[in-house]
């Protein structure tokens, strides 16, 4: 027995990078800091820690310009993706447009060969941004903590860790040459996905859809939590069309360990000070498993920091994380099946299930 639990700790410990989970935790605590002294709200704050801790996922991240035109660049993305997504909460007009056209862009555009989730980090921030109900009037302090976060994490990304800094940085392109190129490829990407003839411009539907749908509808249901729903449907979609149903049952049941991992340890050790550790350890741990593509650890683990922001009782938040994760999963499955399901054989090769 005692063999057993050994092999599945060591097993365990080699999907692991533990370094990368503590650098990617230490800038998302030092940007919610910054973010919370400099606007005073936790939920906001948390926009600048994302903007931070997701760096690493951000498709402009490696361009090679000159800090303050990167910076730029960088927050720009960040800046728009904010500001539709507080258009989207005033009204379900504005909600079910947005949703749909923004969505649709991320998958079009950021999306390539290399980078099949090359769209992820601005479409966690706009559904975010909306999942805390963010409005005009508020949008300002929502862009401060995202300007924060951006430059916390290009200050540790391209001095503190890049070796750059030691080898001498490498020739910077012009900023109006980068501006040309970038125009002509998003326009060429939009007018290559509106054609409908490949899996990017399928799945850029179906997230688009499940997005306008799946906001809109459980924004206007009174329920506690309800964008758990939403997540759950629009981030078991997945470029990759067959793959669907191993991504749902890979969900929902790391989302049970995580719920009865929480609460068991929230029963066990209620003390606020000890679950603010645990929930610091716990999202160590989740960041850890993604460098080698770990996305069972890491489902376990961000349910379980998820539930410990919740401020909900432990059993009843667990039970509403599970129901709500198996109805999004559910509507997630019938999305990919209805809305413009692939053809026969379509898939990449090289892809792997995030």
């Amino acid at each position: 027995m005692l063999n057993k639990i050994n092999n599945w700790l060591n097993q365990e410990l080699e999907k692991l990078h533990i370094g990368f989970g503590i650098k990617q935790t230490g800038i998302f605590v030092l940007s919610f800091v910054i973010s919370y002294f400099a606007t005073g709200n936790p939920s906001i704050s948390l926009t600048g820690a994302l903007a931070s801790l997701l760096y690493f996922l951000m498709p402009d991240k490696d361009i090679q310009l000159k800090t303050i035109s990167k910076i730029i660049v960088l927050y720009s993305g960040v800046f728009a993706v904010a500001l539709f997504a507080s258009i989207a909460t005033a009204n379900i007009v504005s909600s079910i447009t947005v949703n749909f056209i923004l969505p649709f862009l991320f998958a079009c555009i950021l999306i390539d060969e290399s980078n099949i989730y090359g769209y992820v980090y601005h479409y966690i921030i706009f559904t975010y941004v909306q999942f805390t109900e963010i409005t005009l009037d508020i949008l300002p302090m929502y862009l401060i903590s995202a300007f924060i976060g951006v430059v916390v994490a290009y200050v540790f990304y391209e001095f503190i860790w890049s070796n750059d800094v030691k080898n001498g940085h490498p020739n910077k392109i012009d900023y109006k040459e980068f501006i040309a190129t970038r125009k002509m490829l998003v326009i060429n990407k939009v007018k290559e996905c509106l054609r409908f003839d490949s899996s990017t411009s399928r799945f850029a539907l179906r997230l688009s859809i499940a997005t306008a749908v799946s906001i809109t509808l459980w924004s206007y249901i009174d329920l506690p939590k309800w964008y758990w729903i939403a997540k759950a449907t629009c981030f078991t979609l997945i470029p990759i069309w067959s793959q669907i149903n191993y991504r749902a049952a890979n969900r929902f049941k790391s989302t049970a360990i995580g719920c009865v991992l929480f609460a068991l340890f929230s029963l066990l050790a209620p003390h606020r000070y000890v679950l603010i550790l645990t929930t610091l350890l716990a999202l160590v741990l989740a960041i850890s498993y993604i460098p080698k593509n770990q996305m069972s650890g890491f489902y376990v683990f961000s349910v379980f920091v998820s539930l410990s922001l919740a401020s909900i009782p432990p059993i009843t938040v667990s039970v509403y994380k599970v129901v709500y994760v198996i109805i999004g999963v559910l509507l997630a499955i019938i999305a990919n099946q209805v809305l413009l399901p692939s053809v026969s054989g379509e898939a990449c090769a090289n892809d792997t299930v995030y």
